[in-house]
């Protein structure tokens, strides 16, 4: 019996250690919080960069796609033609990432 009631004291004595420093924990953020602002102009024109850079490399390997899907159609390549229309989507999707700055609040 006096082991039963030995592992119980322990246990409640674990479970009032881990709940007076989770109230610790949050009577100091209560306490300390403050509000933060921050200057987003630079990282704003790091996205629009990338964003127009985005754009434009879509665009050249939407092209290249483009001609390979040509290529294999012209040599009847079944093979071809599955990598080139991979390739033009491939590029049409890097664009479209490219021309969607809003994600980043832009």
């Amino acid at each position: 019996m006096s082991k039963l009631k030995n592992n119980i004291m322990r246990n409640k004595t674990k479970v009032a250690k881990v709940a007076s420093a989770i109230w610790c924990f949050l009577l100091m953020t209560a306490m300390f919080s403050m509000t933060v602002y921050a200057d987003t102009g630079t990282i704003d024109k790091f996205i629009e960069f990338v964003c127009e850079w985005l754009i434009k490399i879509g665009a050249v390997v939407m092209m290249v796609g483009g001609v390979m899907f040509a290529l294999g159609w012209q040599r009847e390549d079944a093979d071809g033609k599955t990598r080139g229309l991979q390739t033009l989507m491939a590029g049409a999707m890097v664009a479209a990432i490219g021309a969607s700055p809003s994600i980043f609040g832009l």
